[in-house]
């Protein structure tokens, strides 16, 4: 094939990717572009932008607010109230940078997937990064990236086009930072491009995205027998009709995956990074970071132990940030690494030790913990109950698969499985009418089962005696889990049986997983 041919072909892919806004894999020739003031990286000038690159900048319309060298501000063509969205997300990224970077941006390689026109990869080339590349698949923005380029005299910033579905990292190398912002949302593969994040990032990834509302419990997995629990979810957006208008800010794909926040920070630690962070907004937040409806998430490569920059995860670094923002914080640690004598157990400390005061207290004969996972909290109980000399544990959940041999052989243990409310009288059994019984329900957070567990096992509590019922802070404190659940079927409970009253100065910790959650047998 003739140099003329090859030419024309490649022009002629060129056209019908900036037509669909996607291309992968091909060099692409800036010069061929057909947006106004186009720059490309090989011809960008080092020197201060001429007086046509500045003109060109300020004679159209931008995504981003940009600032030029001359004190000008670029027209956005967002309204000036979404605007402050981009405002917010460089607060916050710069939140997690400073700490990490100050002093040595010099030495920072960065790689901003998806970067748009080039707003954050700009911001960080301005703080002095060594190296910043950009990548996008919309040819559109790229070109706006490097006219920007050129307005601001940015010479450590270069700008590739790529999909980022199918950007190979092998010849790339590592980056000390990753940023992926607002494309999580914007696309139908998220795992895969978080284990691309993974494969670039020799330090810290800094991801924005729009979540989901989370959906969690159990499910039942090839029988009835068998279950399994979800740990996050994502929600499934069509972006068609912004895809037809040609919308720049669109999905690639018709078809997006969403996550949720505990998705996304599960799927974090799943591709390979040891540590994951909630960033807390700042005061005057842009209201969807405000409100949790979008979330910055620092993902750490590093081990958490060897770590400097872990002081501004510590408390005294964390006193002005919202209670949602810790509360998400501490239920990542306590879903994801929480264990008790290094088994497993998904309990809040504040509230295992509200447990530790009543046992002492109450002294119970028998403690029924309906749910008990890996069994870390059963064994647990069961070394309270060896501390004040008497007291024995059953535990009730619809598998004991997870169960390992140090809780199964514990003396005071007796396992019992299937469903909770099925087994009763089996559990009654265990118990004589005589002795005091705690109850703790923690299974599977479904409005209809805690409700059924409520009337079913009320009728072991003696007058003075609890039952506690867990993870009532679903949708009132979190938003994980079923929806209703255990907190509107305490509501119910309460309602229909005077027997009980919900015990609140057992909340004195203020960070309770169990609102309203601890019953007091009182008539």
């Amino acid at each position: 094939m003739s140099e003329h041919h090859l030419e024309n072909l490649r022009r002629n892919i060129q056209r019908i990717a900036r037509q669909y806004g996607r291309f992968v894999g091909l060099p692409v020739d800036n010069s061929a572009s057909n947006f106004a003031g186009a720059a490309s990286d090989s011809t960008a000038s080092d020197s201060a932008p001429s007086d046509s690159v500045e003109a060109q900048v300020l004679g159209r319309k931008w995504f981003y607010p940009f600032r030029l060298p001359g004190g000008q501000v670029t027209d956005c063509y967002l309204p000036p109230d979404v605007a402050e969205i981009h405002r917010t997300r460089e607060t916050m990224l710069f939140h997690v940078l400073e700490p990490l970077f100050q002093g040595r941006w010099e030495q920072v390689r960065a790689v901003d997937l998806a970067c748009h026109e080039g707003y954050f990869s700009f911001s960080l080339a301005q703080r002095g990064c060594k190296e910043v590349i950009g990548f996008d698949a919309r040819p559109e923005n790229l070109d706006g990236a490097r006219l920007m380029r050129a307005a601001l005299g940015l010479t450590n910033t270069r700008f590739e086009l790529a999909d980022i579905l199918c950007l190979d990292p092998r010849g790339l190398g590592k980056f000390d930072l990753t940023v992926l912002f607002g494309l999580l949302d914007h696309i139908n593969d998220p795992i895969g491009v978080l284990r691309l994040a993974r494969a670039l990032t020799k330090m810290v990834c800094v991801i924005e995205t729009q979540i989901v509302p989370n959906l969690s419990g159990q499910t039942d997995w090839g029988s009835y027998r068998s279950s399994r629990e979800l740990i996050g979810c994502f929600g499934v957006v069509d972006d068609t009709d912004r895809l037809e208008e040609h919308n720049r800010e669109a999905s690639l794909t018709p078809l997006s995956l969403v996550p949720s926040l505990p998705a996304l920070i599960h799927a974090l630690r799943s591709v390979g990074f040891t540590r994951v962070e909630v960033v807390p907004p700042p005061p005057d937040a842009y209201e969807q970071l405000a409100y949790g409806k979008r979330v910055v998430v620092a993902a750490f490569v590093e081990p958490a132990e060897s770590d400097a920059s872990i002081s501004q995860w510590t408390m005294e670094y964390q006193l002005d940030t919202p209670l949602r923002y810790i509360l998400a914080q501490m239920q990542d640690r306590t879903v994801n690494q929480n264990t008790y004598f290094g088994v497993p157990a998904q309990k809040s400390p504040t509230d295992f030790w509200i447990y530790q005061e009543l046992i002492h207290r109450l002294q119970p004969n028998v403690i029924v913990e309906i749910g008990n996972y890996c069994g870390g909290s059963t064994l647990g109980l069961a070394h309270l109950c060896d501390l004040i000399g008497k007291g024995r544990v059953i535990g009730v959940d619809v598998s004991h698969h997870l169960i390992p041999p140090i809780v199964r052989n514990h003396s005071r243990i007796t396992l019992i499985e299937g469903d909770a409310c099925a087994r009763f009288e089996d559990v009654r059994q265990l118990i004589d009418p005589d002795e005091h019984v705690l109850v703790i329900e923690d299974s599977s957070h479904t409005y209809e089962n805690t409700l059924h567990i409520l009337h079913t096992y009320a009728a072991l509590v003696k007058v003075g005696g609890y039952f506690i019922v867990e993870d009532s802070i679903c949708w009132h404190g979190l938003e994980v889990g079923p929806r209703p659940g255990p907190y509107e079927a305490i509501e119910t409970f309460l309602a229909t049986d005077k027997r009980f009253e919900a015990d609140r100065s057992q909340e004195s910790f203020v960070i309770t997983w169990n609102p309203m959650g601890y019953l007091k047998r009182v008539r």
